[in-house]
């Protein structure tokens, strides 16, 4: 096992690198950045660059050019923008990049200015100001106190999500699979494999995958656990900005990222990479930058709301709600303030929501037009209805929440001359307030299975937000106090303390559908045999995990197709007899049948049933056979290899197929 935590550490340094290379530094070359908030501009770029990589990836799908090209057209397309928007300021209004160019490509013939030197110089300069952005966060010594705090939030919050990840290579049960076989159609050109579903989540990992070159299965493993780590850094970058605190934010990250374990319900699926999950990343920040373009009309943080709306509704229809719901209560609270001109700013921003809208349902019209309908179990669940269904208990982290509005009305009272500080604080209020009442009444209600998982999964989300806003006011109200403006930072101290002393949270184990084993051999198999020469015999698990690099076929339907009698492997239950034309066939054996949550005693029955008559098919090809071999064992599984050679007719018949 040593080696295998190495392996993954190896794995995890290639995914965290290239995440970070395509979402937050190419962005900062490519994107004219938000000055001079360093944090504020990262944000917006990862907005932007997720847009632009999802866009992109449905056109080079759709024109079955989807290859690393998506990442170069999205650079080209920026830069030029970047180009024209900096010539257009300077008043080179004739100017055009095509002139340009060559007159760099002469210069650099002629020796008079080398094209590498100009862009190292760029790329200096770039990183210059960056640096100097870094610095200047850092000058102030209690910020740096802050950053120490949430590295040491983020770094715990770390263990507790990636531990199953280092400790186990077995993805999680159910959505972890259906991902895999989603990014793979779209590795193949094919857009929607057999109904609509939303792809922009699918195009981001797939794009992914195709700078890293690794197996599907390490993205899928190490995604779940880091966007729930960027969910819980987008609720610290919503919260300080609009308490104007470090310690706010800390707080809400601290009950996501840590304490969120405790209060959520299946807390494993907080590991498993979903584009539910992803889309709730971006709906904190984009209501942020909507609240932030109503109050200063920059046109920067217009579009980084524009976009950002776009790409969750991309990806999730159910994050999208939450968004309106967001943008609902943002606009309440404006017009109860009754801010100057705020009316025609609202209109706009209505107006680009329902925009965004439009262009977020053109996948639905493009699958329609390829003669795709919904996905049956999709629709199934959005209309599944469960009279059983009641108001939820409420715990502690319920009552802390209810407790942090009444905090929150009474500093939104205190504020009440503030205009911005009084619309952030009754904003949050309001919001908070609906998604705790759709949290208790919304399923109870309507006995609604999406609503009712829906308003949980939406509340999960807020909860954080209303008590840190909470911890915010009491924050504030000791720093009227003497000598007591930075203590929020000690007791943020003390918390920290207290948690990771005295309230240590397990790590997350997820809940698993095969055997670690199962899956080590699996990617043993992809680098021991050549690829497409060899099919897995097993159950469903192995299909999403064998696409596109070999074959697969169902342990049954193996059973029910081939005899151990004859001489090559032939299937005589179709009108002609067709050979089996595989050089390696991999039959998966279980000593011991899997047992997985969900999974029913008769389903457990016939697995091990089949597992049974395997084994006597194995004894009685063996009999007749020189080719079968055992390739792994161990006490819960075995590996059979089944090997043809090929002659050199077939190997030439291969090649040219």
């Amino acid at each position: 096992m040593t080696g295998f935590h190495v392996n993954m550490g190896l794995y995890f340094l290639k995914y965290t690198l290239a995440y970070g290379a395509l979402f937050f530094l190419v962005p900062c070359f490519i994107f004219t950045n938000i000055k001079p908030d360093l944090v504020k501009g990262l944000a917006a770029n990862y907005i932007k660059m997720t847009f632009w990589v999802i866009i992109f990836g449905y056109i080079t799908v759709l024109l079955r050019l989807f290859e690393f090209i998506t990442f170069f057209a999205i650079v080209l397309i920026a830069i030029a923008y970047k180009y024209y928007k900096k010539s257009l300021t300077a008043g080179k209004n004739r100017g055009y990049i095509g002139d340009d160019v060559g007159v760099l490509v002469i210069n650099h013939v002629d020796r008079v200015e080398r094209i590498e030197n100009k862009l190292l110089k760029y790329i200096v300069k770039t990183l210059r100001a960056m640096g100097s952005d870094i610095s200047d966060y850092f000058g102030n010594p209690w910020l740096f106190l802050g950053f120490l705090m949430l590295c040491a939030i983020f770094g715990y919050a770390g263990y507790l999500h990636f531990h199953d990840a280092f400790t186990s290579v077995a993805p999680e049960a159910g959505e972890s699979y259906l991902t895999m076989v989603r990014m793979k159609s779209l590795g193949s050109r094919v857009l929607f494999t057999d109904n609509i579903y939303p792809q922009g989540f699918y195009l981001v990992l797939e794009t992914l995958q195709r700078m890293m070159r690794m197996d599907h299965l390490f993205i899928v493993r190490f995604t779940g656990a880091f966007h729930t780590l960027i969910t819980g850094f987008g609720m610290y970058f919503f919260v300080s900005r609009l308490t104007k605190s470090q310690t706010g934010g800390m707080a809400a990250a601290l009950i996501y990222c840590v304490l969120g374990i405790s209060y959520a319900q299946n807390a494993w699926l907080r590991n498993t990479a979903t584009p539910l999950q992803f889309a709730m990343i971006f709906v904190l920040p984009v209501l942020f930058f909507f609240y932030e373009y109503i109050r200063r009309s920059r046109r920067e943080d217009f579009f980084a709301a524009f976009f950002g709306a776009m790409v969750i509704g991309l990806v999730h229809p159910s994050a999208f709600v939450f968004l309106a719901i967001g943008l609902v209560t943002l606009c309440a609270a404006c017009l109860i303030r009754g801010a100057s001109g705020i009316f025609h700013k609202l209109l706009e921003v209505i107006a680009f929501v329902v925009m965004a809208t439009v262009i977020s349902m053109m996948p639905v019209g493009i699958g329609l037009l390829m003669g795709k309908g919904f996905d049956g179990g999709m629709i199934e669940y959005l209309f599944a209805t469960d009279y059983t269904i009641k108001a939820p208990s409420l715990n502690l982290f319920d009552y802390a929440a209810m407790a942090a509005m009444v905090l929150i009305a009474l500093r939104a009272l205190v504020n009440i001359r503030n205009q911005s500080r009084f619309i952030s604080h009754l904003w949050v209020l309001m919001l908070g307030a609906v998604c705790l009442g759709g949290y208790l009444y919304a399923g109870a209600v309507t006995k609604s299975v999406y609503i009712n998982d829906g308003a949980r999964m939406i509340w999960m989300l807020m909860l954080p937000v209303v008590v840190a806003f909470g911890a915010e006011a009491v924050f504030a109200g000791l720093r009227l106090l003497p000598y007591m403006y930075y203590a929020g930072y000690f007791i943020g101290i003390a918390a920290l303390i207290t948690v990771f002393g005295f309230f240590p949270q397990q790590p997350i184990t997820a809940q698993k559908q095969e055997y670690d084993s199962t899956v080590a051999q699996y990617l043993r198999i992809t680098k021991t045999f050549r690829p497409t020469q060899w099919m897995i015999v097993s159950w469903q698990e192995e299909y999403a995990l064998s696409l596109s690099n070999g074959f697969h076929m169902m342990t049954d339907d193996f059973l029910n197709r081939y005899s151990p009698h004859e001489q090559v492997l032939v299937d005589r239950t179709g009108n002609e007899p067709e050979k089996l034309e595989m050089q390696d066939v991999l039959i998966f054996c279980e000593k011991r049948a899997y047992k997985f949550p969900g999974q029913s005693s008769d389903q457990l029955q016939y697995r091990g049933d089949t597992g049974r008559r395997v084994k006597e098919w194995l004894v009685i090809y063996q009999e007749k056979h020189d080719n079968l071999t055992l390739f792994y064992s161990d006490r819960n599984l075995e590996i059979w290899r089944i090997h043809y050679e090929m002659s050199d007719e077939e190997r030439i018949e291969r090649l040219w197929q």
